[in-house]
């Protein structure tokens, strides 16, 4: 009889660490997310590589339980839809995190046998943040399996932040406001598209400018509202109360439960400042409000404007696309409810892509189709200055857990020893784009992959010089389309396909291809280097942002 082996879950570095020196049972490392997986490399830390036990299956399998778990979610607390969105996406991706564990597991222990699963134990009190320590919450669906136990039930001392949000006395002048949700998103090309002075541009600021911005704000019509956060003393935390319908496994809904039950605070503190949105914007005349998401704190600005018939806008900097099968239909939908639900007046359609998708997703507002407003643009790149083919995807961390039209990050870390030795023995150069989510994993990646090249620059400059970028599922897509540039879908799992795309490689000139082997992808990069784009106008709408944004403003703003 074989002996089982055991294992151990961690969710930040430092636990790993703990665990480690406390490994006196011989337990296996399962990392569950990019850093984790590179640090248990570098440090011959015992460890298992998720890619050689799950497959397509886990994809489909965790999306459809997801969606319908979501879907039978009653939240009977009077949440705002914005909030409501926002704790149904932390739903999700706390779902998917538990089927990834529990799938690696089952894997694990048909092969080799689970004897003992080991936790840190470390929790937190009062969470205030999306982001804390959760995995402790998992127990009751592991022990129903597994024999699990908590190393050290160790409390994180973390105090309760809820804090009163008050915004200095500022009464707006005249009927030509535009509020901005905020200036990231390439959101300052609204305001210096302004340059004739035609609006006042606003946004809310929890910090003081400093002098010179604040005279380059006033030259360019921007103006900062300051919002002060004062902690609050006397409070109550809002329970949010909600039904939920989980099958097949057993715990689950416990488990669920009392995860979600964790964000009642960081959902108390919310209510507070959007009370003082609401305040504010009752209060003052604008025009129009622009939003780039519409869920939590950053959907507060258009569904609190929608109670006051300001028009809003959303103009989302993510790429949404048509749905060609069940599961892809139901990962693209879940992406829609963040930018194409909710209460906003328009919803900007940027490219025909997005066009496309409104064949399979329903849209919450007007759809204006604008072309390109906040996309990478760079049209006078010279075609002698492409030196190499750029790599960009959509990585999450364990927090945020999607599946299925995302790279998971031992598929992203198989990809990039691929692409390393092409690079190596092909002579290609391949520039990699890391996501901002993922910066702190950049040294590690530097030290494994010598021959792949890891930038952070802005997308705009790094496209300017690449002549391709490969890419499964990411808004550098739209980044690269808009510059002209072509993209090749890398699928080597054979699970995802983004958008309507070229399976031929032998045919030239395409704008985007769909590839799911790295011959190919060698093949595509080949012709691509001194190719063009002969069916741009499938993708892409033509005009320059600056443009488009003027006469998108012009059919919207009344004055």
């Amino acid at each position: 009889m074989k002996k089982k082996n055991n294992y151990f879950l961690a969710q930040t570095l430092d636990e790993i660490y703990y665990l480690e020196k406390n490994n006196k049972n011989n337990a296996i490392c399962i990392p569950l997310n990019l850093e984790q997986l590179l640090y248990c490399k570098e440090k011959k830390i015992k460890h298992i590589n998720p890619k050689d036990f799950l497959n397509n299956e886990f994809h489909q399998k965790s999306i459809k339980i997801s969606n319908q778990i979501a879907k039978s979610c009653k939240i009977k607390t009077n949440l705002d839809y914005n909030f409501q969105i926002e704790f149904i996406s932390i739903l999700r991706f706390r779902i998917n995190l538990i089927i990834f564990i529990l799938e690696v597991l089952n894997s694990l222990d048909k092969r080799f046998g689970v004897s003992k699963l080991f936790l840190s134990g470390w929790y937190e009190e009062n969470p205030s943040s999306v982001n804390y320590y959760f995995l402790y919450r998992l127990e009751p669906v592991l022990k129903n399996l597994y024999k699990t136990k908590n190393i050290n039930k160790k409390k994180i001392n973390k105090k309760i932040k809820i804090f009163n949000y008050k915004i200095k006395n500022l009464k707006l002048k005249g009927n030509k406001n535009i509020l901005l949700s905020n200036l990231g998103y390439n959101f300052s090309r609204f305001i210096f598209s302004n340059i004739n002075q035609k609006y006042n541009y606003y946004f809310f600021a929890n910090q003081k400018i400093s002098f010179i911005k604040k005279i380059i704000f006033r030259l360019l019509n921007l103006i900062p509202i300051y919002i002060e956060k004062i902690p609050k003393k006397n409070y109550k935390i809002n329970n949010i109360n909600f039904k939920l319908n989980t099958k097949n496994i057993p715990s689950l809904k416990e488990c669920l439960t009392e995860l979600m039950n964790d964000y009642k605070i960081y959902f108390t503190d919310l209510t507070f400042y959007q009370k003082e949105i609401e305040n504010f914007i009752s209060n003052n005349k604008l025009a129009l409000v622009i939003t780039n998401i519409i869920k939590g704190v950053d959907g507060t600005y258009s569904n609190v404007a929608s109670k006051y018939k300001i028009p809003t806008l959303c103009v989302s900097h993510g790429t949404v696309s048509k749905g060609f099968n069940q599961y892809d239909k139901i990962y693209k939908q879940t992406i829609a409810e963040s930018v194409f639900s909710g209460k906003c007046s328009y919803f900007a359609v940027q490219s025909k892509i997005c066009r496309d998708s409104l064949k399979t997703h329903r849209i919450g507002g007007k759809p204006l189709y604008s072309g390109n407003l906040i996309f990478s643009e760079n049209y006078f790149s010279k075609k002698n200055k492409k030196k190499y083919a750029l790599y960009a995807v959509t990585l999450k961390d364990i927090s945020s857990c999607q599946v299925y039209g995302v790279d998971m990050f031992y598929e992203f870390n198989s990809n990039l020893a691929k692409l390393d030795n092409i690079a190596k023995n092909g002579g290609y150069k391949i520039v990699v784009k890391i996501h901002p989510g993922q910066i702190h994993c950049v040294s590690y990646l530097k030290n494994y992959y010598r021959n792949l090249d890891f930038k952070n620059d802005k997308i705009d400059s790094l496209l300017k010089k690449s002549y391709a970028l490969i890419s499964f599922s990411s808004t550098a897509i739209e980044d690269a389309l808009n510059c002209q540039i072509p993209v090749i879908l890398l699928d080597p799992w054979k699970r995802y396909q983004h958008c309507d795309a070229e399976r031929d490689i032998r045919k030239k000139n395409k704008s985007v291809y769909y590839v799911n082997n790295f011959q190919d992808l060698k093949t595509c990069l080949n012709n691509l280097k001194f190719g063009s784009m002969s069916d741009a106008k499938k993708y892409i709408f033509t005009g320059s942002s600056y443009s488009n944004i003027k006469n998108i403003l012009k059919k919207i703003v009344k004055i």
